[in-house]
């Protein structure tokens, strides 16, 4: 995969014409690879290819804000500890790798912990 820059310098025409296409396919491939670029610009995305995680830059740390299910062609947004993802009609919900939610289609609600009803958030 490619991580190209995306800066042209004062260069021939025929070195022009590769740096073009070869920020071209970096953006095609929405900077991704196996490891992040060495000096990556604010906000740019980064798709780690052998994690399968999306990531964007905050101007000082990757922060991952999803994982790519390449297996079943889903998104699974990450926040924080805490991950979503979809089974079937259902959400599960999983806090540092542990199963720890998941709400049915149907309203059911099933929960590894205590349930406050009317509590104060």
């Amino acid at each position: 995969m490619s991580q190209n820059s995306l800066t042209i310098g004062n260069v021939s025409a025929s070195a022009a014409r590769t740096a073009i296409n070869n920020a071209l396919d970096t953006l095609n491939t929405l900077h991704s690879g196996a490891n992040a670029p060495s000096s990556p610009s604010a906000y740019m995305l980064w798709f780690e290819t052998d994690t399968n995680l999306l990531k964007i830059y905050d101007g000082t740390d990757w922060i991952t804000i999803g994982e790519l299910d390449t297996t079943n062609n889903t998104f699974h947004p990450i926040i924080g500890l805490w991950k979503l993802e979809r089974s079937g009609n259902d959400l599960l919900f999983e806090y540092n790798g542990t199963g720890v939610m998941k709400l049915t289609s149907t309203g059911s609600l099933t929960c590894v912990g205590d349930i406050t009803a009317y509590g104060t958030v």
